[in-house]
């Protein structure tokens, strides 16, 4: 159902008992899917009662105006470092592998040389002061829970001294992660930016 528009989607199943029947939830969602705000808080409460929260891609695209969300998410998408006419293009990036031990980073080595869409989150939280700022480049979205390191455990992120940024004019040098895990209460989030490409996704 990833390809269809999300008001089309009829996602009345989605309750706390069905939830229950499940180990941990999977979501690669782009936009404030219609949720109704009890599905939302029983998806924040599945997880910080002990179970897990796998997010691929553009679940950072998700709930954005649910900060609960992003607590146990990890952050809200930015915007495309490596957008996605350059992924076509074969663009590579090179991605720091920040814990090499961890069981999915741990067959990785140091580096990994990857073509992929890779993302910027959001460091900062929305201000009505500075209303083009801090929103989402894709839906324009306001960030209302910004990223930090503080929160997550960084598995990967882009290194910007081995990856060619001379095509991309608007991209700094700095700290771009791109996969982390988070301890939400009792339960576990995973959340990896790779997999726009179909068989990165596969």
């Amino acid at each position: 159902g990833y390809r269809q528009d999300s008001r089309n989607l009829d996602l009345s199943f989605l309750t706390p008992d069905y939830l229950r029947s499940f180990d941990g939830l999977m979501l690669m969602t782009n936009g404030n899917l219609p949720f109704t705000p009890a599905q939302r808080q029983s998806i924040v409460e599945f997880v910080r009662g002990g179970r897990a929260l796998v997010g691929v891609h553009c679940a950072t695209l998700t709930m954005y105006d649910y900060p609960e969300f992003g607590e146990i998410l990890g952050g809200y998408y930015l915007r495309s470092i490596v957008p996605t006419d350059m992924v076509t293009k074969g663009k590579v990036g090179v991605l720091r592998v920040e814990d090499t031990a961890h069981p999915a980073t741990r067959m990785l080595g140091s580096t990994w040389p990857l073509n992929e869409e890779f993302y910027e989150f959001g460091r900062q939280a929305w201000d009505a002061s500075r209303p083009t700022e801090n929103v989402s480049a894709v839906g324009r979205l306001r960030i209302l829970m910004p990223f930090t390191r503080d929160r997550v455990h960084v598995l990967l992120s882009l290194d910007t001294e081995r990856t060619d940024l001379s095509d991309l004019p608007n991209i700094p040098k700095g700290d771009y992660p791109q996969a982390w895990t988070v301890n939400a209460g009792r339960g576990r989030t995973f959340y990896t930016a790779l997999g726009h490409r179909e068989d990165i996704w596969a």
